[in-house]
């Protein structure tokens, strides 16, 4: 949005390409606001925000992973800074339930695989066997070849 057109976007489909011209400006009626209004509008109207408070889970992680790392004229940045007894409490707290609902999630997606494989088993009649790699089974004789040679390296 330029200055000198309030309310009004170009688009582009390419940087190279001219751009098509899009009014944002409420109508009413089909008279649409004037500059000055839309200008006063986002002047005295429009209020910046303050950035979000920082996470205290990861402004937790960002002291005691992170800021060891950090150079120690940026270490004193708030962003680095220690979080306090109640942010520290509130990221331990926040870190067992996640893990917990994850560990509840798995063994309901185990219990509903193994459910899968049951019904399916009862679908078709028969009995639905897992594919096992097949390992190569060592001889006897390899067996007491290697037996020997370690018996040989002890003596």
């Amino acid at each position: 949005m330029d200055s000198s057109k309030p309310g009004v976007v170009t688009c582009k489909k390419k940087t190279g390409l001219d751009g098509e011209e899009k009014d944002l400006r409420r109508k009413i009626d089909g008279i649409f606001t004037s500059k000055e209004n839309v200008s006063r509008i986002m002047t005295d109207h429009v209020e910046t925000l303050p950035p979000p408070p920082v996470n205290a889970e990861k402004r937790s992680q960002m002291y005691h992973s992170i800021r060891p790392y950090v150079r120690e004229e940026f270490q004193n940045d708030p962003l680095y800074a220690k979080p306090s007894e109640q942010e520290e409490a509130t990221a331990i707290a926040t870190k067992q339930a996640r893990l917990a609902h994850r560990a509840a999630m798995a063994t309901a997606a185990k219990l509903h695989q193994d459910q899968r494989g049951l019904s399916e088993k009862h679908k078709n009649g028969a009995a639905v066997q897992k594919k096992r790699m097949a390992t190569p089974k060592k001889s006897a004789s390899t067996k007491k070849h290697k037996a020997s040679a370690a018996a040989n390296q002890l003596e």
